[in-house]
């Protein structure tokens, strides 16, 4: 079927889309969107014309009650998810339950994700970076620091950190997620 827009204020646009995705009879449905895009109102339609597959979205739906309030529990379950990051339930020890502990000492009741800790993480490569260059008696310039980068070996609290010829990470982990009886529930982890 391809890729199709959809939105929240066109009912007509999603029953369409549904219809036409309903006919095509995929093993799976990827949405890549967000939830206020519609993407429960498009579940809800699917289960609705009898599609039971799974319905696979990644951090725009994932997590978010709004979604199962829009596609309601029975529909939304056999939902999926991604994130790109790990899930901080797995964060049970060493440096990376001290970081939940800290952070939430430091900000009670403020929300904390996987995200948050990658970009900890992210900040501290530069820092340590930084400290490289300035140990070693070099200038901070842009080029340097990408160098340096480039070259880390970094412990951060979601795991090993360092980066290949093209500047990605090399331990990508994704965490993904499933709804079951009206709630986001983490399964398992990733490696990209």
């Amino acid at each position: 079927m391809g890729a199709k827009s959809i939105s929240p204020a066109n009912p007509a646009l999603i029953a369409q889309v549904a219809a036409g995705i309903v006919a095509a009879g995929p093993d799976a449905v990827f949405y890549g969107g967000a939830t206020q895009s519609g993407a429960g109102l498009l579940k809800a339609e699917l289960v609705k014309r009898g599609y039971t597959g799974p319905f696979v979205g990644g951090d725009g739906i994932e997590g978010d009650p709004a979604f199962v309030e829009q596609a309601g529990v029975d529909a939304a379950s056999n939902t999926f998810a991604s994130l790109a990051a790990p899930d901080l339930s797995t964060f049970t020890s060493g440096a990376a339950a001290q970081f939940v502990r800290d952070y939430h000492a430091r900000y009670p009741g403020q929300y904390l994700d996987g995200y948050d800790a990658k970009a900890f993480d992210a900040a501290m490569v530069l820092i340590t970076a930084i400290k490289h260059l300035i140990g070693a008696g070099r200038g901070v310039t842009r080029a340097a620091l990408l160098e340096q980068v480039q070259h880390i070996k970094y412990a951060g609290v979601t795991g090993p950190i360092n980066f290949d010829s093209y500047g990605d990470i090399t331990q990508g982990i994704f965490s993904i997620y499933e709804v079951q009886d009206g709630m986001w529930f983490y399964q398992k982890e990733a490696s990209a």
